[in-house]
């Protein structure tokens, strides 16, 4: 039994082979990892890899980096058998527990648990306050430790996606609303709108700060290159109201240039325009489905955004499954 922290870059598709395996659940054929999932996941893995040294010199001067991507593999009988995958949000004292995924072969064993304990040790070791994770609400194995190691559900999310046949057609904003496209180093609108939307529950597990959506231009450039060289066009954009100038919208969205993996993309509207969510879901589905492409489209929705499901619903996108977030103060 060996708990490794995990190295770069030669870690890299020893990850990605395990996060496929370990995701499967063929009781549940909807949670697992799907073909067109993997092969995003793959191409991902490749890029992570090829581009590790430019990562590796950003951080030099970029400390938040340092932070992007940390973790564990535990090993069983002189093979890996899980792994706790962990990274910083921003340049905040708040962290993501990305992935913990156990091999079906070695689970029972108690090492999903020795797993998360290990990465919330090391959390608090780098100056870590909060930690979330989402967990599917039907994997209750898994529910039951993060709840039992003190997580605290506070919310949840929606995944849904839809495999469009035809082009989305053009739509103008309504009467008395305007839409720009916002640049990646726009971070002052996304930051202002969730500060003023978020509930209060969910921004004590989630806090709305300036380093959580301020970019450092060494983390701009890497997402950039990322982006090209997995060919992914990433847009942005917002709503304002015409009469005061106040955004009470944004979308941002991932379009795939080269086949495998999904079309992506994740919205915040402001619960009181809430007739907007059929036309910003429009907006973004005419961009993606044109030109049109065997992609699946692929969105999600937490659950204090829930004006969003219908519109989802009329595009022609359905329910994947629903994740809950989970919190944890250290």
């Amino acid at each position: 039994m060996v708990l490794r922290k995990m190295t770069f870059p030669n870690d890299f598709p020893l990850i990605g082979d395990m996060v496929v395996e370990a995701f499967q659940y063929p009781e549940n054929p909807e949670w697992s990892i799907q073909e067109d999932e993997r092969d995003g996941l793959m191409d991902a893995v490749k890029s992570y890899r090829r581009l590790w040294p430019l990562m590796r010199f950003f951080q030099i001067f970029s400390p938040p980096l340092r932070d992007l991507m940390v973790g564990y593999i535990w090993e069983e009988e002189g093979q890996p058998a899980g792994l706790v995958l962990l990274q910083r949000r921003g340049a905040t004292s708040n962290w993501v527990v990305g992935t913990v995924g156990v091999l079906p072969q070695f689970r029972r064993r108690g090492i999903a648990r020795k797993l998360v304990l290990a990465g919330l040790d090391l959390i608090k070791e780098r100056g870590g306050t909060i930690a979330f994770l989402g967990v599917i609400s039907g994997n209750l194995p898994a529910f039951s430790l993060y709840k039992d190691v003190g997580f605290e559900k506070y919310s949840s999310d929606i995944q849904m996606e839809f495999k469009p046949s035809s082009t989305t057609p053009r739509v103008e904003p309504p009467d008395g609303y305007s839409l720009e496209s916002l640049s990646s180093s726009n971070w002052k609108v996304p930051f202002e709108l969730e500060k003023r939307i978020a509930p209060e529950n969910t921004q004590k597990y989630e806090p709305v700060e300036e380093g959580r959506f301020k970019r450092s231009i060494f983390l701009y450039i890497l997402a950039k290159v990322f982006d090209l060289a997995q060919g992914i066009r990433t847009e942005r954009f917002c709503i304002r109201k015409n009469d005061s100038g106040q955004v009470i919208g944004r979308g941002v969205y991932e379009v795939r240039s080269r086949s495998g993996g999904r079309n992506t993309f994740f919205q915040r509207l402001d619960p009181q325009h809430a007739e907007l969510a059929q036309f910003m879901t429009d907006y973004i589905l005419h961009d993606i489905t044109n030109p049109l492409t065997d992609h699946f489209i692929e969105a999600s929705y937490t659950e204090w955004q829930n004006h969003l499901s219908e519109a989802y619903l009329a595009a022609g996108f359905k329910t994947r499954t629903e994740y809950y977030r989970m919190g944890l103060i250290l």
